[in-house]
């Protein structure tokens, strides 16, 4: 197998804390190449939404996911095969918690469907990736097996090394503003010397 069509299949597995956001929609048909938000809708499943069944992203690669949720036994999985799913998701970054975040939009194809103790998992398989459009209330849809999608291998890659220990330590950065109360959380007894005076909250 080539080192592109490994890390295009090799599957990562996405531990729950690093996910953000994640929505789901079902599909009849593949959609066609521009999207607006009335055509997206409101999604079927998503994490921390109304809806009962809760969605779950066990694993991603390059190429391909696995998306798992609650089901009831009555639900004809196979007849899911062939269908299309919207799969919206915002990952932590791999090993840096004040890094950018990875936020996709995807189109993708069902290409398994199985059922297992109460929950229904579906293999995906990624057709297509979003792209904003910066003018209009809407994404264009790029052709993700033809043009890959960059950020996506690489939130792969990175948590493959960390799982191996190989990650690279992140560049040593200075004072976060954003995140200021955290920096002070972690780092204030590692590096912070009490000043011979404090001063003291007014009474």
């Amino acid at each position: 197998m080539q080192q592109d069509d490994f890390r295009k299949h090799f599957r990562i597995d996405v531990p729950e804390g690093y996910v953000r956001d994640l929505a789901v929609w079902f599909r009849n048909t593949q959609p066609g190449g521009k999207l607006d938000l009335c055509e997206i809708g409101r999604p079927h499943l998503a994490v921390g939404g109304k809806i009962s069944l809760k969605v779950r992203l066990e694993d991603l690669s390059a190429g391909g996911m696995c998306v798992s949720f609650l089901s009831h036994a009555s639900l004809p999985v196979k007849k899911l095969l062939g269908r299309w799913l919207f799969v919206y998701f915002k990952l932590a970054a791999a090993h840096d918690p004040f890094g950018d975040h990875l936020t996709l939009f995807l189109v993708t194809e069902i290409i398994g469907a199985n059922d297992w103790k109460g929950k229904t998992y579906l293999s995906l398989r990624i057709a297509a990736n979003g792209v904003p459009d910066p003018f209009e209330k809407s994404l264009h849809l790029i052709d993700a097996a033809k043009y890959g999608i960059a950020e996506l291998t690489r939130w792969c890659d990175e948590m493959d090394r960390t799982a191996v220990g190989l990650a690279e330590r992140p560049q040593q950065r200075g004072l976060d503003l954003e995140h200021l109360l955290l920096e002070i959380a972690t780092h204030h007894d590692e590096v912070c010397v009490e000043p011979a005076e404090k001063a003291q909250p007014p009474a």
